[in-house]
């Protein structure tokens, strides 16, 4: 496996682990960039059984794990770019998915100096 593969498996543990009540899918939309010279993680997260969708927030130690598959993707990007939104869905029959967008993240956008 690689490492970019293993830090993704861990992540969904971490992020499964968080969500105490029963659930059928859980969906994160994160976005992650520079404001102003630091980091900012903005993101957005639920759970949802039948037709109840809940939110709930991600750990710092989520936080951190995410801020680490990212730098491990730019690493590996032969133009050493890092990707600004990730979307994470996982379904409790065990599927799972991750998209990656490097194009502007709406919500930290809103927070740079005009």
């Amino acid at each position: 496996m690689s490492i970019i593969n293993d830090e993704q498996i861990a992540l969904l543990q971490d992020i499964v682990d968080l969500v105490e009540d029963d659930w059928e899918s859980i969906g994160l939309n994160v976005e992650i960039d520079e404001v102003d010279g630091d980091l900012v993680i903005s993101p957005s997260c639920y759970y949802s059984i039948g037709d109840k969708r809940n939110r709930f927030k991600l750990s710092a130690d989520v936080c951190d794990s995410l801020e680490s598959l990212r730098s491990t993707h730019k690493s590996v990007n032969k133009d050493n770019t890092a990707w600004t939104i990730c979307d994470i869905k996982i379904a409790d029959d065990g599927n799972y998915s991750y998209e990656f967008s490097y194009n502007t993240p709406p919500r930290i956008s809103k927070l740079r100096s005009t």
